[in-house]
């Protein structure tokens, strides 16, 4: 019976183990999405101050 229950515990931490190996994959995977969008805003910011600065230069009003 001892062994049986040595073994239960094996198999419980192998389970928590893996289980944390996957979702540290998502959240690895979360991060580079958050990074990726984050990116992405600053360049579209960028690029609105660009074409603000431009119709500025031309007498426009946004």
């Amino acid at each position: 019976m001892n062994m049986f229950s040595k073994e239960l515990q094996l198999m419980d931490q192998n389970t928590v183990k893996y289980m944390m190996d996957e979702l540290q994959e998502e959240l690895d995977s979360a991060n580079t999405t958050i990074s990726t969008l984050s990116e992405k805003n600053a360049s579209q910011s960028d690029e609105i101050a660009r074409l603000h600065k431009l119709l500025a230069e031309n007498g426009i009003k946004a």
